[in-house]
C-alpha cells in the first residue's frame, strides 16, 4: 500500500466536501478558507503544499461513524513539553504541528466505530488535557457533535501534510520521517514499540531499547521484527549488533513473562522518560499461567470478568448527551471521575473498561417517568424516533401499610384530621361544568390532588393547591413531609420560590414539588413575569432546562406543584385566573391543635412510627371523586377573589372605591372609557396604564359596546356600560353614545361637545329613563342574565 493510499485510509471521513486552504496570513494567522464538493485529493495535497481537510464523520447506510479524531491546540509550546504530556495521558495519540506553527492531536481507530462513542472519547480527551492547562479552539476539535436527524458531518479540521510544520512527533519532541510514522502507526497499541520510533544515537540508549523491545516481542507477536524496530530509529544500530539481541541476548530462559511484567514500566520510563502500565495488548498473551505463579494470577484476573464486573456492566450506562454515567442499582447519576473512585477496586481503569466493553449501555439523556416505570424491568427506554433513554425515577421504597392495627388506624385518623383542619374553614370551593356551578368540598378535592402521585404517577393535574395562613407552622409543611416520605425523598422536593424561576430547573424531574414562602416583592408587571414563569409548570410536560454542569435540554416533567403562603398579596392573580386553587386556612396554630397535634406527626409518627406507610397505602387506595378532573383548571374560591384583590394593581382598589360610591365620571351608566382615564388621572392621581384601568372596570362588571360614532363631535370613543346593561339591550350603538351618554364637564362647558343646552336638556332627560328603569328592578338579580342577552342583541344589532 502507498502513503497516499495508506493516509486516505486512516482519515476517511465525509465523502461529500471537503475544506481547502486558499490563503493563510502567517503574521496575523488569519486563514482563507473554501469548501469543495466531493473528495480530497490527498495526493495533491501530500505532494505540492495545497492544504485540505475534512470531517472525520462519514455517513454510511443511514448512521454515522468515525476512524480519527482531532484536536486543535490553540498554543505555541515546545514540542518536548507537548509530546511528554500526550504520550503521558495516551499513547495511542500522535502530535502534529499545525499550518500555523501550533498543535493538532490525532487518534486512530482500526475499523469506523459510531460516531457517538468518538464524541465520548473526544470530550474525555479534551478534559484530560485541559486539567494539564492545555487550551483549544473547541470548534475544530473533531468530532464535536451530530444530529443523526439531518445526518450533517459538521466542522472540518485541516490534516497533516507531513511537510512544512505539518509533521509528527515521538514522545521525546523529535520529528518523525512518513516512514516512521507509519511503523509507529502500525504498532500504536504497543507503547514499548512505538516509544521506540525515532530514537537517536548517544549514550547507549539504542541498544538498551533494543533490548527491552526484543523481551516484549518475546511474548507478544505483532507482526514485527527486531530488524524493522532497528530501521525505525533515526539512526539504526549496525546489523551485527542487533544480531547480538536477537540471537544471544533476548533468548535466555530468565526473561521470561513475569520478567517482563515487573520491568515494563521501567522499560517505558527508559525509551520514553514516561513510566506506563502494562497494556492490554500484552494481557491476551497471558495464557499459559505457571503453578503457583501468584504475580500471573493476579494479573490475569483482570482478563476475566467476576460476577462484581458483570454486575457493573448491567447497571452502568453511559448517557452521551450529558457525559455522565447513570448507576441503575443507585438511582443516581455521577461523574467519570465518581465512576472510577467507585469501582476502582474492580479495574485499572473502570472508564476505559466500560469503554472497550462490546455490550456496553449507552442512551442519549436520562429521563424521569413515572408512567414508564416497571419493577425489575431494565430502564432504558427509546423514544418515537427510536433514541434510547434511561428512566431515572425509582418509586419510594416505603412499604405500603393497611390502617388494620389500632396504631396505624390512629395514624390514619391524624393525617386525614390535619388534611380536614387545613381546609375546614375555607370549606368549599366550585368549578363549571356545563355552565352549571357545581360545589367542590375542599377536604376530598386535596386528597383528590395527593391520590393522584400514588394511584397515577405521570400523570400531571394541571393546576395547583395554595395554602394561606397568616400565621406560621400551622402543618402546610408537615402535610408535605408526610407525602415527601411516603412518595419517596427523591421523588418530592420542597423548593424556594427563587429557585422555582431559576433556570436550571433542577427540580422538575419529581412527580411533586412544594413551593414555600411564596411571595413575588416588585411591580405589577413583575410579579405578573414571575408568574408567567411558574404557570407552564402547571401546564406544560416539555420545559427548557439547563441542569448545573450540563448542557441545555428539552425535559418531560409531569409534575404536580403544591405552595404555601403567608401574605395574601403574595401573587398578582389575574380575574379570571385557572390555575391556583387557593386555600386560606383561617386559623391560629392553637386552633390547629398547637403542640399536641403537631409535634408528634413528626417526631413520632413519621420518624419512628408507619405514618408513612399507612398514608401511602390509603392514597393508593382510596377512590378518586368521580368529578376530579387532572386536567381541567382549578377549582375556584372565596379567598382567591381576595388574593386577587390584594396581589392585583393598586389601581383596582382606588377605581372600585369610586365605582361603588358613583363618583365622577361613574355617577353615570355609559362612559368613554379613554375619557374616564384621562380625569381619574388627573383629579384623583391613579398611578398605571389605560389597560389596567379597563381590566379593572371589566372585573368590576362593565360592558365593553366598543366604538361608537359620536354625531355631534365626529369622534370614535370606546363606549363601555359600567351598570344598567339590561336597559340597553335594545339600544344601538349610536343610541347608546348619543342620547345616553354625558361627557365629562358637559354641565359646566357644553360648546366644548357642540353641545347646545337644548341638547343637554335632551340627553337630561334620557338620564331619567335610565334612572326609572334602575328604580324598578333589581339589578342584582337580573344582572347574569342581561349580560348574556346584551351580548346576545348587540351581536346582532352589529351585523346590521
Amino acid at each position: 500500500m502507498s502513503f497516499t493510499e495508506l493516509y486516505k485510509t486512516i482519515f476517511d471521513g465525509d465523502d461529500n466536501r471537503y475544506i481547502k486552504l486558499t490563503s493563510h496570513d502567517k503574521e496575523t494567522g488569519a486563514k482563507g478558507v473554501v469548501y469543495e464538493k466531493g473528495e480530497p485529493d490527498w495526493n495533491q495535497h501530500l505532494t505540492n503544499g495545497t492544504t485540505l481537510g475534512r470531517s472525520p464523520i462519514k455517513i454510511i447506510k443511514g448512521k454515522g461513524v468515525c476512524r480519527w479524531i482531532g484536536l486543535d491546540r490553540d498554543e505555541f509550546i515546545d514540542p518536548v513539553i507537548v509530546t511528554k504530556e500526550v504520550w503521558e495521558t495516551d499513547p495511542e495519540i500522535f502530535c502534529f504541528g499545525s499550518t500555523n506553527g501550533k498543535w493538532h492531536y490525532y487518534k486512530f481507530y482500526d475499523e469506523f466505530i459510531p460516531v457517538e462513542e468518538a464524541i465520548i472519547e473526544r470530550n474525555d480527551l479534551i478534559r484530560k488535557f485541559e486539567k494539564l492547562g492545555h487550551k483549544f479552539d473547541l470548534r475544530k476539535c473533531l468530532p464535536k457533535q451530530f444530529d443523526p436527524k439531518t445526518l450533517k458531518t459538521g466542522s472540518s479540521l485541516f490534516t497533516p501534510k507531513f511537510m512544512d510544520k505539518t509533521v509528527c512527533y515521538d514522545p521525546r519532541g523529535n520529528t518523525l520521517t512518513r516512514e516512521q510514522f507509519e511503523f509507529r502507526l502500525k504498532v500504536r497499541h504497543h507503547p514499548l514499540v512505538a516509544g521506540s520510533v525515532g530514537l537517536k544515537t548517544g549514550g547507549g540508549l539504542r541498544a538498551d531499547a533494543l533490548f527491552q523491545v526484543g523481551c516484549y516481542l518475546k511474548h507478544n507477536d505483532i507482526g514485527v521484527t527486531l530488524y524493522e524496530v532497528n530501521d525505525n530509529f533515526s539512526t539504526p544500530m549496525a546489523k551485527l549488533e542487533v544480531d547480538h539481541v536477537v540471537n544471544t541476548s533476548v533468548p535466555k530462559e530468565e526473561y521470561d513473562k513475569e520478567h517482563l511484567l515487573k520491568n515494563y514500566s521501567s522499560y517505558t520510563k527508559n525509551i520514553t522518560d514516561v513510566a506506563l502500565p502494562v497494556p492490554s495488548s500484552f494481557q491476551k498473551v497471558l495464557t499459559d499461567i505457571p503453578e503457583g505463579n501468584e504475580l500471573l494470577k493476579k494479573f490475569k484476573g483482570e482478563l476475566e470478568e467476576t460476577p462484581k464486573q458483570k454486575e457493573f456492566f448491567k447497571n452502568v450506562i453511559f448517557m452521551n448527551h450529558d457525559d455522565w454515567y447513570y448507576d441503575n442499582s443507585k438511582g443516581l447519576q455521577y461523574k467519570k471521575a465518581s465512576i472510577q473512585t467507585i469501582y476502582g477496586h474492580l479495574f485499572n481503569d473502570p472508564i476505559k473498561s466500560f469503554r472497550q466493553n462490546p455490550d456496553k449501555k449507552l442512551v442519549e439523556l436520562g429521563v424521569y417517568r413515572p408512567d414508564q416505570y416497571v419493577e425489575g424491568e431494565d430502564p432504558i427506554t427509546s423514544d418515537d424516533e427510536g433514541l434510547l433513554y434511561v428512566n431515572h425515577y425509582k418509586p419510594s421504597k416505603i412499604k405500603s401499610l393497611p390502617a388494620d392495627t389500632p396504631q396505624r388506624k390512629k395514624e390514619l385518623e391524624i393525617f386525614l384530621e390535619l388534611v380536614r383542619k387545613l381546609t375546614e374553614h375555607e370549606k368549599e370551593g366550585w368549578i363549571i361544568q356545563k355552565g352549571e356551578k357545581v360545589i367542590i368540598n375542599l377536604y376530598e378535592y386535596v386528597l383528590d390532588h395527593l391520590c393522584m402521585n400514588f394511584q397515577r404517577p405521570g400523570v400531571k393535574v394541571r393546576n395547583a393547591i395554595l395554602f394561606h395562613s397568616f400565621e406560621k407552622q400551622l402543618g402546610k409543611n408537615t402535610l408535605f413531609e408526610i407525602i415527601r416520605k411516603a412518595l419517596g425523598v427523591r421523588n418530592c422536593t420542597i423548593i424556594s420560590p427563587r429557585n422555582a424561576v431559576a433556570r436550571e430547573l433542577t427540580f422538575i424531574e419529581h412527580q411533586l414539588v412544594f413551593i414555600d414562602e411564596i411571595k413575588i416583592d416588585g411591580n405589577i408587571d413583575e410579579k405578573k413575569s414571575t408568574l408567567n414563569i411558574l404557570k407552564p409548570l402547571m401546564t406544560n410536560e416539555l420545559h427548557d432546562s439547563r441542569p448545573l454542569f450540563k448542557e441545555w435540554r428539552q425535559v418531560h416533567s409531569t409534575i404536580n406543584v403544591m405552595l404555601a403562603t403567608n401574605h395574601k398579596d403574595a401573587c398578582a392573580f389575574d380575574h379570571n385566573e385557572e390555575r391556583y386553587t387557593a386555600i386560606d386556612i383561617g386559623k391560629t396554630r392553637e386552633e390547629m391543635g398547637g403542640d399536641a397535634f403537631l409535634k408528634p406527626i413528626i417526631t413520632e409518627h413519621l420518624k419512628k412510627g408507619t405514618m408513612a406507610g399507612v398514608v401511602k397505602h390509603y392514597l393508593l387506595n382510596r377512590t378518586i371523586s368521580h368529578n376530579f378532573d387532572p386536567g381541567s383548571v382549578s377549582v375556584k374560591t372565596k379567598f382567591l377573589e381576595e388574593m386577587i384583590e390584594a396581589g392585583g394593581h393598586p389601581i383596582f382598589t382606588e377605581v372600585k372605591t369610586l365605582f361603588n360610591q358613583r363618583e365622577e365620571p361613574f355617577d353615570q351608566s355609559v362612559i368613554s372609557v379613554n375619557q374616564a382615564w384621562l380625569y381619574c388621572k388627573k383629579e384623583f392621581s391613579m398611578k398605571g396604564k389605560s389597560t389596567d384601568f379597563t381590566e379593572a372596570l371589566i372585573r368590576l362588571g362593565a360592558e365593553q359596546v366598543g366604538e361608537c360614532k359620536h354625531n355631534r363631535t365626529k369622534k370614535h370613543p370606546m363606549m363601555y356600560l359600567i351598570r344598567n346593561q339590561g336597559f340597553f339591550a335594545d339600544k344601538t350603538k349610536s343610541e347608546i353614545v348619543n342620547k345616553y351618554w354625558k361627557p365629562i364637564g358637559t354641565i359646566t362647558d357644553s360648546s366644548k361637545w357642540n353641545l347646545s343646552s337644548g341638547d343637554v336638556a335632551i340627553i337630561n332627560e334620557y338620564q331619567k329613563e335610565i334612572d326609572s328603569y334602575e328604580d324598578s328592578i333589581d339589578i342584582r338579580d337580573e344582572k347574569e342574565d342581561d349580560v348574556t342577552y346584551i351580548e346576545i342583541k348587540r351581536k346582532n344589532m352589529d351585523s346590521k
